[in-house]
Parts: structure tokens; C-alpha cells; sequence
């Protein structure tokens, strides 16, 4: 049995009520701008909420979880904006209009983790049947892993802090960055292993990373 029955995505950017039973392979078909990839991230965005709230601290006792934290603390947003996740692009305060991501898990057991519009631009997020949900928060063991397509990578690109490319790379946008990244392994320990899985794909493909520090801003 998979560690996942199911997921219900709630009020996540276009998606109003979408139920998904999951089997060990799951795969997801559909035109352009279908909501492929919206299922992808709404599930990860869940899991990542229950992440940030464990990493905060802010995991109590109970069963029932309610805390506030500014947008920034989420270790994964497939948008800059929390705002830009809700229906119509707008987070509000009502129960009734909050992103909700409920899960059930291989045991049977259920839970779900909603997010909405706090105070002072934080926002609130609630967990129900906490016990189960932090089985699905565990930092050492990711329960999933988001890797995105690198469509749409950019003639030039801007070098940017350790902070913000990291930030860009969970959000999925590892398209944007991709020189960043070549640049970061390239001359370290890892850049061979990096190049031995790419030959499995494209033998014989080789990259020449060039970046001055002193004088070059792309």
C-alpha cells in the first residue's frame, strides 16, 4: 500500500475542489495550463507547511495546530506571493475561503493542513489530527520531493545570493537560476557525480563555466 490513499486540494490557485486517489505511480496528462503542475505543487505546499511549522517550533502538543508565521518562514512557495495561491489571487481570513490540503495516509489515517490570511501580513495556518500530519513533516526524511521541468531558461541571467538562488530553486523556478546552480558546482566535489548523470542522458555533453566576480553582473 502507498504511504499516501489520497490527497483533496482546496482553493489552490485554480484548482476549487480536486480529490485524488494515488496508487504507487500516479500520472498526471493534460493540455497546457490544465493544472498539471498546480496538483504537483499544491501537494508539496501542503507537505511543505507542515515542514515550515516543525522547523519553527511551532509544533505543540495537541491534536489540533493553529499558528501564525510570515510568509518568508515557508521553506517552499511555488510563488513569491501566498497571495498569488488563493482563488482569484486574493488570501483571505475566512475558514471558509483558506487553501486546504488534506491527506490520507496508507494507515487510513487522515489529516489536513489549511493556510488563510493572518494579522500583520503574517498568515495563519491550522492542522488537523496533528499526530498523523507530522509523520508527513519530517525534515530528514522529505515525504516528497518537487523537481521541475527548466522549460523557459533565460538568454542572460543575473547573479544572485546563496539566500535568493536556494529560495528561487524550492519555489520550482530552478529555471530561472540555472547558471547560478552550473556556477555553484562547478570546481567542487560534486560537479563529476553532476556530470555522470548527465552523460547518462546526453553522452558526451560538457559545460565551460565562466564567471568574474569583480566585474561581470550576468
Amino acid at each position: 500500500m502507498s504511504q499516501l490513499q489520497s490527497v483533496q486540494i482546496e482553493r489552490f490557485k485554480a484548482i476549487v475542489d480536486a480529490p485524488i486517489d494515488l496508487a504507487e505511480l500516479n500520472v498526471l496528462v493534460g493540455a497546457n495550463n490544465a493544472g498539471k503542475s498546480s496538483v504537483i505543487q499544491g501537494l508539496h505546499f501542503g507537505v511543505g507547511l507542515l515542514q515550515t511549522i516543525l522547523l519553527s517550533d511551532n509544533w505543540t502538543s495537541g491534536n489540533s495546530i493553529s499558528t501564525s508565521l510570515n510568509p518568508t518562514q515557508l521553506i517552499y512557495s511555488p510563488s513569491e506571493s501566498v497571495n498569488a495561491l488563493a482563488m482569484g489571487g486574493k488570501l483571505l481570513e475566512s475558514i471558509e475561503s483558506a487553501i486546504k490540503i488534506s491527506f490520507v495516509l496508507g494507515s487510513g489515517d487522515q489529516c489536513s493542513v489549511s493556510v488563510r490570511k493572518g494579522r500583520n501580513r503574517n498568515i495563519l495556518i491550522a492542522v488537523e489530527n496533528a499526530r498523523a500530519a507530522k509523520r508527513l513533516a519530517s525534515l530528514e526524511e522529505p515525504f516528497t520531493v518537487f523537481s521541475p521541468g527548466l522549460a523557459g531558461i533565460s538568454k542572460a541571467e543575473q547573479f544572485v545570493s546563496d539566500g535568493v538562488l536556494l529560495r528561487t530553486i524550492a519555489r520550482g523556478d530552478a529555471n530561472l537560476v540555472l547558471r547560478n546552480i552550473l556556477l555553484r558546482l562547478w570546481d567542487k566535489p560534486e560537479w563529476e557525480p553532476f556530470l555522470a548523470d548527465l552523460h547518462e542522458i546526453f553522452p558526451g555533453l560538457q559545460f565551460n563555466v565562466a564567471f568574474d566576480n569583480r566585474t561581470a553582473v550576468h
